[in-house]
């Protein structure tokens, strides 16, 4: 009888609350309205009945809402039995991509939404310039870009070496592919050594495209060289986590304060590295 009860307020609890979120039923589905956070969490037991673990997150929601009773009627606890007629209502809602404003059309079941998400072709970076709040899609931004920022960067070709100097305190330097419409970043961290230095692709993390490239420091006769694959980021942050990079001492530092490198970004599927291949070659006179 315990149970029988648990499953039947728990039904109606959830209904109710899914109601004041804007989730409506229509021809066995259900489509949600104007919800931002996913609960894709696979439905196993817990101490609200199994799939009511999928609805502790939605407590904040409907508290943002001002739907405070919605609030305390889906966190009511009622009991440790699970639902699975609750979780075949939680299977059958569908959610559209968080990058429908950008143009995905994708309807999703819950519960693949995050896997969808990471590989959505239509995911949007954000503008890497200073204070700077534009957020579209790769050939929006570079658009964006070149007309509100291009005096503050350095234009370039693909396969086409070019110079770079940075001063003292410079910590990056913004580069666009004059062909192809690219936005890449040059990136530079401080360290007691010497500074680390790689260039980055502005693009989504989930982007196939690999460009290759090659990045050079010279003192005299001593030369260190990186070569490897642009790693790719939707959203320039200062001294991103990088993977690959090279370590420029302190001695290569001109008597100006200057740090010179000589730059190489290869075309896709043009490059003369592989992308498995990543070296950092210090090389001295015999």
């Amino acid at each position: 009888m315990i149970s029988y009860l648990n499953w039947f307020m728990g039904i109606i609890y959830a209904l109710w609350a899914l109601e004041h979120l804007g989730i409506s039923f229509h021809h066995g589905l259900v489509g949600v309205a104007g919800i931002g956070t996913v609960y894709a969490k696979p439905s196993y037991k817990g101490a609200n009945g199994g799939a009511f673990e999928e609805f502790k997150d939605m407590c904040k929601d409907l508290n943002t809402r001002r739907k405070p009773m919605a609030s305390i009627f889906i966190c009511w606890p009622i009991g440790y039995n699970r639902c699975r007629a609750l979780e075949k209502v939680l299977e059958s809602i569908r959610v559209s991509c968080r990058n429908m404003p950008h143009g995905c059309t994708e309807s999703l079941n819950y519960s693949k939404k995050l896997d969808h998400e990471k590989t959505c072709k239509y995911a949007p970076c954000s503008c890497p310039h200073p204070d700077c709040n534009y957020v579209g899609l790769p050939k929006s931004l570079y658009t964006h870009f070149a007309a509100q920022h291009s005096r503050s960067s350095t234009q370039f070709r693909f396969n086409y070496g070019f110079p770079i100097s940075l001063d003292n305190s410079q910590t990056r330097v913004f580069l666009q592919e004059k062909t192809e419409s690219i936005l890449f970043i040059l990136n530079r961290s401080f360290e007691p050594l010497g500074s680390f230095v790689n260039v980055m692709c502005i693009a989504p993390t989930s982007s196939k495209r690999e460009f290759s490239y090659e990045l050079t420091a010279k003192d005299g006769f001593s030369s260190i060289k990186l070569k490897t694959i642009a790693e790719s980021t939707p959203q320039w942050i200062t001294q991103p986590p990088v993977k690959k990079c090279v370590l420029v001492p302190n001695d290569f530092i001109t008597s100006a304060g200057q740090l010179k490198l000589e730059v190489t970004i290869w075309k896709e599927r043009e490059s003369p590295i592989s992308s498995s291949r990543c070296s950092s070659l210090l090389q001295t006179p015999k």
